[in-house]
């Protein structure tokens, strides 16, 4: 424990905005905990809490900014790569934009506490046109108030890291093999299960080719554009004819749809 300890010491600045970066492009990383293990080690004196600050919130605005950019520039076409990205994307996205529409900019104030979304938002927010100024306002806020609540825990808990550094060692090689082998199987249980409900989308699927010769043909489909407001204002464009109807406005407006027809959804 001791020696780790030391590495922190020298290079946990550097790997608090390394990992801090990585954790905003994209990558599944754990910055939340590496800024309560810095905190930590501030309450004990060990680190300078300047430098702390500095090297989570430089990075993550640095990151938010290209993800806010390419959002403005590219629309929902981010939000399809960060689809790539996630387990649960899509949860993850129609989330994010829900948030959005209710709270608009406060949604960066909060982002950054959920998991998963902190990485949408950005992106989102250039989506929907938020002016650059307002943007890096809500996004430094939030972020701050994400350092120095993750930052005041580790202060809180520091003085018990040398039992946690204890606890680890009686662990031994096996408890964190144990530990590996738990995360790797709870992963493989997200990434099956995400598999299984693409299959089972893929079964009644149409093509967007045939999809236009029914249409073409006379078959009396009805069309149902369920995208979210959010993609919708970004990009307008839908298959004539179709029904916009978002998914989160089915049950209000369940009346549109005509259940004598055969129903093609279509979202993102």
């Amino acid at each position: 424990m001791a020696e780790t300890l030391t590495f922190l010491e020298q290079h946990g600045v550097l790997v608090l905005f390394i990992v801090t970066l990585l954790d905003q492009v994209g990558l599944p990383l754990p910055s939340g905990p590496m800024v309560v293990a810095a905190g930590a080690l501030v309450g004990l004196g060990r680190l300078d809490p300047t430098a702390v600050v500095l090297a989570a919130l430089l990075p993550t605005l640095l990151a938010d900014w290209l993800w806010y950019e390419l959002g403005r520039r590219k629309g929902t076409r981010v939000l399809r790569f960060l689809c790539r990205l996630s387990i649960e994307p899509d949860s993850c996205v129609r989330s994010t934009e829900n948030l959005f529409s209710r709270q608009g900019p406060r949604t960066l104030l909060v982002a950054r506490f959920v998991p998963g979304l902190s990485t949408v938002a950005p992106p989102l927010a250039g989506i929907v046109g938020m002016p650059p100024g307002r943007f890096l306002l809500f996004d430094t806020v939030g972020t701050l108030s994400w350092i120095l609540s993750f930052g005041a825990l580790g202060i809180l808990f520091g003085h018990r890291l040398d039992l946690v550094g204890e606890w680890l060692s009686r662990m031994g090689t096996g408890g964190f093999l144990f530990l590996g082998g738990a995360l790797a199987l709870y992963l493989g249980f997200k990434a099956r299960r995400r598999r299984q409900f693409l299959l089972s989308l893929r079964v009644d699927r149409v093509t967007p080719e045939e999809l236009h010769d029914r249409i073409q043909a006379g078959d009396p489909v009805q069309v149902v554009d369920v995208r979210h407001r959010v993609e919708v204002d970004s990009d307008p464009r839908t298959i004539p004819g179709a029904l916009v109807l978002p998914a989160e406005e089915l049950e209000a407006r369940i009346s549109e749809l005509d259940l004598e027809r055969e129903l093609v959804v279509y979202c993102t």
